[in-house]
């Protein structure tokens, strides 16, 4: 069984599709469930996959802090966590926080100093391009986090766009030269959006999205983005899982956090200096 929080987010479909070649190769069928970002609803897809007795469950949890306490604590169908680190499961996970700081690396080497973020709050990826701005003498400004209020249900096209006009029309003038998207998918609407407004990525402003799906290379401008290495979480994440199922024994649960790498593209480059 496989739990995602967004089945319609490409990103988890690039998982899935290497989940069920990694299942195949080791004879294995997939059920799929859609907690829908929503904590009660990733409960009920647990126990609805327990109820069909699947051999084990890989998880992208809603909450790294909360998912956790959706599992029974007798519960004997082994649950490998994948893309975020969760207490007392097996996880495998890709550094989001360090991905944030790649980009901000980056943008500050573009010359971007005015850079915002748009996603959900207090999200890995922003802290980490926080603190590596803040750690090169770069101020990050809250008012330049444009936060997306109802988590995964808000990435939506509607939604986005919503939330980035009432940025743009309340900055009156564009105050940043940079934005940094919590996801492609809202990357690519993002830079629709910018250019409804009549700004012009990246010669207006830079857009970086993250996890590298065919949106950050089908998109007009190509988007830079942060990759995850999507084969190489499947592959041990599904090795933990035969790990698991193989010998319920095992005691403590393992962590392994792999490295984000920056594709960069055509929706950034460096700033002009005016003269």
């Amino acid at each position: 069984g496989i739990i995602f929080p967004d089945v319609a987010n490409p990103y988890f479909m690039e998982v899935l599709k290497a989940v069920e070649q990694e299942a195949d190769l080791n004879g294995y069928n997939i059920i799929l469930c859609d907690s829908r970002g929503n904590l009660q609803k990733e409960k009920q897809c647990i126990n609805i996959l327990r109820s069909h007795q699947v051999d084990g469950i890989l998880l992208v949890p809603v909450s790294k802090e909360a998912s956790h306490r959706n599992i029974p604590k007798q519960c004997e169908t082994p649950v490998v966590a994948i893309t975020q680190d969760v207490e007392s499961l097996d996880s495998i996970c890709v550094s989001h926080s360090r991905g944030g700081a790649l980009v901000a690396n980056h943008l500050l080497e573009l010359g971007h100093t005015k850079i915002a973020f748009i996603g959900v709050q207090n999200d890995e990826k922003c802290q980490g391009l926080r603190e590596t701005l803040t750690k090169r003498g770069v101020p990050f400004y809250d008012e330049h986090v444009i936060t997306l209020e109802h988590g995964w249900d808000s990435f939506v096209s509607s939604e986005v766009r919503t939330t980035l006009h009432a940025y743009l029309e309340q900055q009156g003038t564009l105050a940043v030269t940079a934005l940094f998207a919590i996801n492609d998918f809202v990357a690519f609407i993002a830079v629709h959006t910018l250019q409804e407004h009549g700004y012009a990525v990246p010669d207006d402003i830079a857009v970086v999205g993250f996890d590298n799906t065919f949106l950050a290379y089908e998109a007009r401008p190509q988007l830079t983005s942060v990759a995850q290495p999507v084969a190489e979480i499947t592959r041990l994440a599904m090795d933990r899982l035969l790990e698991r199922m193989s010998d319920r024994s095992i005691d403590h649960p393992s962590k392994i956090v792999l490295e984000p790498t920056l594709v960069v593209r055509d929706s950034t480059r460096r700033m002009k200096i005016l003269s």
